[in-house]
């Protein structure tokens, strides 16, 4: 199970599997937030990430079933200044940047 945040420190994930990690992103390491869309064949089954892009050339993966995920995605897109996307209404295989706005 996972839970994702966002803080003024930056992006944070939590990890609960057989191991458990946090793991903290901190806003001056993030170089791009998107929220990406897919459907999985072969009956259209759509799954929505946010995917971090760090500055270092690593990413991070968080799927919509970690907890916070809907809150961490406004969240984000408020600190872009605009309003939250409706996740349900997205269309596939649709990547929205969240941030930075550009």
């Amino acid at each position: 199970m996972e839970r994702v945040s966002v803080t003024d420190s930056g992006v944070e994930v939590h990890s609960r599997s057989s191991v458990e990690w946090i793991s903290l992103m901190p806003w001056p390491e993030i170089a791009e937030i998107s929220l990406d869309v897919i459907e999985l064949p072969p009956h259209g089954v759509r799954r929505l990430s946010l995917e971090i892009d760090l500055t270092y050339g690593e990413f991070v993966s968080v799927g919509q079933d970690a907890e916070g995920f809907a809150e961490a995605v406004a969240e984000i897109a408020a600190r872009s200044g605009r309003p939250g996307p409706d996740l349900s209404t997205l269309d596939a295989e649709a990547t929205l940047q969240l941030w930075p706005v550009g």
